[in-house]
């Protein structure tokens, strides 16, 4: 019964750390003459970290500053990652950035291996 229980765990905290998001954001325009760009970004959970593959480019990872039962908040430089973990969307938030800087939002679903 005990070697059950450790092998449970063993393989709860395995699911927990193979966590992986796949995200469509919208980038909207912030002038007349620009158009509507989409990214796709993969997170996936390493620790407090998440590694971050856009457009098929692996980019330096994300630092997990917070985490509930409903989102998931990640940092790099000046970029916030925010992840809403029940509804499956997402949002991409920039400090220090003059408006008319808008924040760019999309979908994302569960990526199983």
């Amino acid at each position: 019964m005990k070697t059950s229980f450790v092998f449970f765990l063993t393989l709860l905290s395995f699911n927990i750390f193979s966590e992986q998001y796949l995200c469509k954001l919208i980038v909207s325009p912030t002038h007349s003459e620009d158009i509507t760009l989409y990214e796709t970004h993969l997170f996936e959970r390493n620790g407090d970290y998440f590694k971050n593959i856009e457009d098929d480019q692996e980019k330096e990872p994300f630092k997990l500053i917070r985490e509930t039962e409903r989102y998931i908040l990640l940092n790099r430089m000046t970029s916030i990652i925010m992840i809403e973990k029940n509804k499956l969307e997402i949002g991409r938030y920039w400090i220090g950035v003059p408006q008319p800087y808008k924040p760019d939002f999309g979908s994302c679903r569960i990526k199983y291996d």
